[in-house]
């Protein structure tokens, strides 16, 4: 097997096969920075084609007591404004705990079992998110101006237009988040100038 059936073969069998989109070669530290980075940079890119502020400099943050990094990346506007920007996903873990139990014990899969959401569950998992994070939110460090929590997610059942239907009317709990953005896996029906690469990018705060 030449290198690059190698490299093909290791990531098909590190993927855990359920809304895995941006995470495309499994879940190690490695992995999970790069996937940081591909969400940040379609949410500068479509911010930045909005033309209301330039955004560059999109960088991954460290910290330097070697623990896990909040936020996990930080960008500059024009005018040297430095926006730190968390990246987090929204996935159903059951579905993705069906996904491995079937993998490894060689049962077969159907590619159309989704989780479905409606507007209260989206919701609820939402929120469970931002509370989460919300705790986090007095690590960060004290050179950035603006906090902003970005959530991605590949869930099948949730299309831009599906999410837009109701996206006014999501009830957000309390946090001290300045934006908070949803970005939707590739979505070829909704590319154009505000989404140049295809990817929604919704706004809930």
């Amino acid at each position: 097997m030449d290198e690059i059936a190698k490299l093909v073969h290791e990531i098909v069998n590190r993927r855990r096969g359920y809304a895995n989109f941006f995470g495309y070669s499994g879940s190690d530290k490695e992995t999970r920075k790069a996937e940081e980075l591909d969400v940040g940079r379609e949410l500068l890119l479509h911010l930045n084609t909005l033309g209301l502020e330039q955004y560059s400099n999109l960088s991954l943050l460290d910290d330097k007591e070697g623990n896990e990094p909040f936020p996990d990346l930080q960008a500059i506007t024009q005018e040297q404004k430095h926006i730190g920007i968390e990246i987090t996903e929204l996935v159903n873990e059951e579905k993705v705990a069906q996904y491995a139990k079937a993998k490894n014990t060689n049962q077969s899969i159907n590619p159309n079992d989704w989780h479905v959401y409606d507007k209260g569950e989206l919701e609820f998992a939402i929120n469970e998110i931002i509370n989460k994070k919300n705790e986090k939110i007095s690590r960060k460090p004290d050179h950035l101006q603006e906090i902003w929590l970005t959530i991605f997610t590949d869930e099948a059942f949730l299309k831009y237009r599906y999410v837009m239907e109701f996206k006014d009317t999501l009830e957000l709990v309390e946090n001290l988040f300045d934006e908070i953005y949803l970005v939707i896996s590739y979505s070829p029906e909704v590319k154009d100038n505000a989404f140049p690469n295809g990817y929604p990018i919704i706004k809930l705060k």
